[in-house]
């Protein structure tokens, strides 16, 4: 059939087909492409022009990797290999493909059909949908969470690097002050740590949102060790008595750097709202796994000062802090929610005010 004759029943063949490639055909950002068994090409849609900036005469009677640049050529010509295999069981393949034009690369969610069977078309119909303008925005996301990444990490190291020195500084004065000024000193110390923490719970926060989740085996008793050695400096734990329960018959596979995070966050927390006015406050920290949902569970359990009901609903907000007899940057439950829906978790909190709290974390085993 003559080429400048073909074209109206081209189109008829493309319109019995439309609705397998989701791309209505009068859309200016869809390149629509016929080509024969050898890849001829046989029909080329009007909108070519205005988005690949190429009139059609250009393109029709020419092979397609000649007269395109296609990046991936090599992998586009294996999978159209792979449609007309004998036994092949897919009509139709999508590909992201790019194309390399005078205004630089272009990007297309390609839709690629086999029609060799059809009478009129007896080749591969390709539908582009132009996604330039998404995959360009992709790309500057990308660049800019690595600059924001940049940043945290290089601001909070210049921050915290003068407030360790500051810290140093106190620690020999107060070998040397007099008690009254000593007590200046704990109190300058007590800002410089919660500013620290503040800083080390912002890195935290920005890791957590844009570094991906890894897997290995985790020892569970040795995480919860380095996390309550982490705790050691707050004034209220030696006054608490900690009870362990691991129990486990399978290893646990997670991310251990977000699980730090969990658990150095949760023992923050009872240990700074612990009762003081209880004979007995405890902090009880139960492992235990269940094999049936691959899921593992850890529960921090308190009889600290718990909290008011109307409270409930916000405890995982940011900035939110339930009572002022602790100090804190009000980022810890909140990092630590953030933690456990990038795992793919739960969290549960039961309270009551002046009895206590317990917060439990269910996990997806990843092993």
């Amino acid at each position: 059939m003559d080429l400048s004759t073909a074209r109206p029943h081209f189109q008829e063949a493309l319109c019995r087909n439309e609705k397998k490639y989701r791309y209505p055909l009068e859309r200016s950002y869809v390149v629509i492409l016929l080509v024969d068994r050898e890849l001829t090409i046989t029909y080329v849609y009007d909108s070519v022009t205005s988005i690949l900036k190429i009139k059609p005469a250009e393109l029709l009677g020419r092979n397609l990797f000649e007269a395109l640049y296609i990046v991936e050529h090599r992998r586009l010509s294996y999978l159209l290999d792979t449609l007309v295999q004998p036994g092949s069981t897919a009509s139709s393949i999508r590909e992201e493909l790019s194309i390399e034009t005078e205004e630089g690369t272009m990007h297309f969610d390609a839709a690629i059909t086999n029609l060799l069977e059809d009478p009129v078309i007896a080749g591969f119909a390709f539908y582009l949908h132009n996604i330039t303008d998404r995959k360009r925005s992709e790309e500057q996301l990308s660049r800019l969470n690595f600059e924001l990444d940049s940043f945290v990490y290089k601001a909070s190291h210049d921050m915290r690097a003068p407030l360790v020195n500051i810290l140093g500084l106190i620690d020999i004065a107060q070998r040397d002050f007099p008690i009254q000024a000593m007590q200046y000193m704990d109190m300058m110390k007590r800002s410089v740590l919660r500013l620290d923490k503040f800083i080390f719970d912002l890195t935290q926060y920005s890791r957590n949102d844009r570094t991906k989740v890894e897997s290995e085996k985790i020892d569970m008793s040795l995480l919860i060790m380095e996390a309550m050695e982490g705790q050691k400096f707050l004034p209220q734990f030696s006054s608490i008595d900690f009870e362990i329960d691991i129990r486990q018959d399978h290893p646990i596979y997670s991310d251990i750097s977000r699980l730090r995070i969990i658990l150095n966050n949760l023992l923050s927390n009872s240990i700074k709202y612990h009762d003081l006015r209880k004979e007995d406050p405890y902090i009880r920290i139960s492992i235990w796994e269940n094999p049936k949902t691959k899921e593992f569970v850890i529960q921090v359990k308190d009889n600290g000062i718990g909290i008011m009901e109307h409270y409930t609903d916000r405890v995982f907000d940011m900035f939110f802090r339930a009572s002022d007899m602790a100090e804190g940057s009000g980022l810890g439950l909140y990092l630590v929610k953030k933690v456990v829906e990038k795992l793919k978790g739960k969290i549960d909190l039961k309270t009551r005010e002046r009895e206590g709290t317990m917060l439990t974390i269910t996990l997806p085993n990843t092993r």
